[in-house]
């Protein structure tokens, strides 16, 4: 229920910038399978990285956010070093590796057009922008960088 809830806020929020049209390079159903493949062979379940989301959302500042054993288990403003989860904010709002993956497969599944970049190295997307053709509140983009195995 929990990873239904996170793709279903996360595609909203990576709708907002409207300029792509079609797929770029590496947006294709083949290439996210293949960087989730590559991903998935490293077995990292503990790692952090810095997200930066671009919508109509609660805090799009820069986080850093920590997962351990496939999980959120915490996350911070990147600017402050302040923890962000808490009653108002449960660990289950942002997202895994796992979670940006699956949202990138519904954004395909869906027909909409998504521009991926990756990081090679590692495999993982490092920045999505999703639009539906909708109002300029229903859509967004986000990145990812600093990746680091735990």
């Amino acid at each position: 229920m929990m990873k239904r809830t996170i793709v279903r806020c996360l595609l909203p929020l990576s709708l907002l910038l409207g300029a792509c049209s079609g797929d770029a390079t590496g947006a294709s159903d083949t290439s996210i399978r293949a960087h989730r493949a590559r991903w998935d062979g490293q077995h990292l379940s503990s790692y952090s990285f810095v997200f930066q989301q671009s919508c109509f959302c609660p805090h799009t500042e820069a986080v850093v956010v920590e997962v351990r054993g496939g999980q959120v288990t915490g996350v911070r403003d990147r600017a402050t070093g302040q923890p962000l989860v808490g009653a108002r904010e449960p660990a289950g709002a942002w997202p895994t590796m796992d979670d940006l993956f699956d949202q990138l497969a519904a954004t395909r599944a869906a027909g909409l057009p998504l521009e991926v970049h990756w990081n090679e190295a590692r495999g993982y997307p490092a920045s999505a922008v999703i639009n539906n053709h909708g109002p300029a509140d229903d859509g967004g983009a986000w990145s990812v960088a600093d990746l680091q195995p735990l």
